[in-house]
C-alpha cells in the first residue's frame, strides 16, 4: 500500500505546525509496520530528521519564508509525488490545486475558519487579507470535495465543516489532537522551572499568554479589562505573553491601549519560547488565559493542565469539548466574566481543585492515541469501497 503525505507546515506556524510535528514521527512506523511505503512531502526548513526503511522524505526547494515560490512548489510536488497513491493523505486542511491521482484521499481539517470570517464577520473577526482569504477558501473546499475521508480535531470542528459544506457525518471522523506526557508533566520544584525565571526575568506571581496577536484569539478582552476595570491589585498580575510586541508607527490597537492606560509593565512579550521550555513556563505561572473566540482544538489548556497549571479558557467553539470542567470557563466578551475568574483562580481551594482536576483531564489527549487512530482510518481507506472522489 502506497502512502503520500502532505506535511509541509513548520513548528513555529502555529498549532496546525505542532501537530505535524508530533503527529509524523509516531504515525509514520504505524504505517510501515502495517505493509505501507510512506512518501511525506516536507517544507525545505522542517525539522523532521525520522529514517527509517520504507519512507522516503522529499523536501521542497524553497523555505517557507519565500512564500510564493514555496506554494508552487506545493502545488506542484504533490501531483507529481501523489501519482499511484493508495491513499494519500493531507494533514493540513487543505489540498493543492493541481489535480492529483491518487485512488483514494484523507484530509484532516483542523478547522474552517476562513469562511466563518467570510460567511459571518458580525461573529467571527476577519484575520486574513482578502487574497490570502480567498487562496485558504480556495485550497480548503477543493479539500472537503475531494476528501473520501474527513478528520477533524474535535467535534465542534466536525459541525462547523457540516454547516459551512453540509458534509454528511459517514465521511467525518473525530479524532483528538494529543500532547506529549513526557515533555508536559508536573514540574514543582524542578530546576527547570526556576532557569525559565530567570532567563526570562520573570515576577514571582503572573498569568500567562500563550497565542498569537490575531483578532480571534481575543487578546483585546485582557487588555481591556486590565485597562478599564478596577481590579484587585492581588489578582491584576502581570501577563507574561509569548510572542514579540509588534513594532512600527501605527500599533494595533490593543497595544496602543496597553500604552495609552499605562499598563506596559503588566504585560511582558517575550517572544517565541522553545519547545523544550515551555513547560517549565507553564508551571511557573499561576494560570494560563486563553480567551479565544475561535478554536479547532486548542492545544494550550492541554498542555497548562498537564503541567499542574490552572486553564481559564472561553466557552466557545471547541474549548468547553476539550477542557470539560477542569478550567475556569468564562464568557470572551464580557470582561466581567474574565474578572471573575481571576478571582477564583487566586483562591487556593478552587485553584487546587482545578489543578486537579485539568491534570486528570490532560490524560485524555496523547499524540499516541491521535496516531493509532488516524492510522487506523488510512488503512482502513484501502480497503472501504468508497467512492473516487
Amino acid at each position: 500500500m502506497k502512502v503520500v503525505i502532505f506535511a509541509t507546515a513548520t513548528p513555529t506556524v502555529g498549532g496546525i505546525g505542532q501537530y505535524i510535528q508530533q503527529l509524523l514521527p509516531r504515525i509514520i512506523p504505524l504505517l510501515i509496520t502495517r505493509g505501507c511505503q510512506v512518501t511525506v512531502l516536507l517544507s525545505k526548513d522542517s525539522p523532521f530528521g525520522l529514517s527509517m526503511n520504507g519512507l522516503r522524505k522529499v523536501r521542497l526547494p524553497a523555505s517557507r519564508a519565500n512564500r510564493e515560490l514555496r506554494v508552487l512548489w506545493e502545488h506542484a510536488y504533490a501531483a507529481v509525488l501523489g501519482w499511484g497513491a493508495d491513499v494519500f493523505v493531507s494533514l493540513e486542511s487543505r489540498l493543492p490545486r493541481v489535480p492529483i491521482r491518487a485512488r483514494r484521499f484523507l484530509v484532516v481539517i483542523h478547522d474552517v475558519y476562513p469562511f466563518l470570517e467570510h460567511l459571518e464577520p458580525e461573529r467571527y473577526p476577519v484575520e486574513h487579507t482578502r487574497l490570502k482569504g480567498f487562496y485558504w477558501r480556495l485550497v480548503v473546499r477543493k479539500a472537503v470535495m475531494k476528501a473520501d475521508r474527513i478528520i477533524t480535531d474535535s467535534n465542534s470542528a466536525a459541525g462547523d465543516l457540516k454547516k459551512v459544506f453540509g458534509v454528511p457525518d459517514d465521511r467525518v471522523t473525530t479524532i483528538y489532537a494529543g500532547i506529549d506526557h513526557g515533555r508536559f508533566r508536573l514540574l514543582r520544584g524542578a530546576q527547570s522551572v526556576q532557569d525559565v525565571r530567570t532567563r526570562y526575568h520573570l515576577p514571582e506571581a503572573f498569568y500567562l499568554y500563550v497565542s498569537g496577536l490575531g483578532a480571534r484569539k481575543n487578546f483585546r478582552l485582557i487588555v481591556e479589562t486590565y485597562a478599564r476595570a478596577r481590579l484587585d491589585p492581588r489578582i491584576k498580575l502581570p501577563v507574561v505573553v509569548t510572542t514579540e510586541k509588534p513594532q512600527g508607527e501605527r500599533p494595533p490597537t490593543t497595544i496602543k491601549l496597553i500604552e495609552d492606560s499605562g499598563q506596559t509593565d503588566l504585560f511582558r512579550f517575550i517572544g517565541r519560547v522553545p519547545d523544550d521550555e515551555l513547560p517549565s513556563l507553564y508551571a511557573a505561572s499561576r494560570a494560563l488565559l486563553y480567551p479565544s473566540l475561535y478554536e479547532g482544538f486548542g492545544l494550550p489548556p492541554v498542555e497548562a493542565m498537564a503541567c499542574g497549571t490552572p486553564v481559564i479558557a472561553s466557552n466557545r467553539t471547541s474549548l468547553p469539548e476539550v477542557v470539560g470542567d477542569a478550567a475556569f470557563v468564562i464568557d470572551p466578551d464580557h470582561p466581567e466574566s474574565l474578572i471573575e475568574a481571576l478571582y477564583k483562580v487566586n483562591v487556593d481551594s478552587a485553584r487546587n481543585n482545578m489543578i486537579e482536576k485539568g491534570l486528570k483531564r490532560a490524560q485524555d489527549f496523547s499524540w499516541e492515541s491521535t496516531a493509532e487512530k488516524t492510522a487506523h482510518e488510512i488503512l482502513a481507506l484501502n480497503t472501504q469501497g468508497l467512492g473516487e472522489g
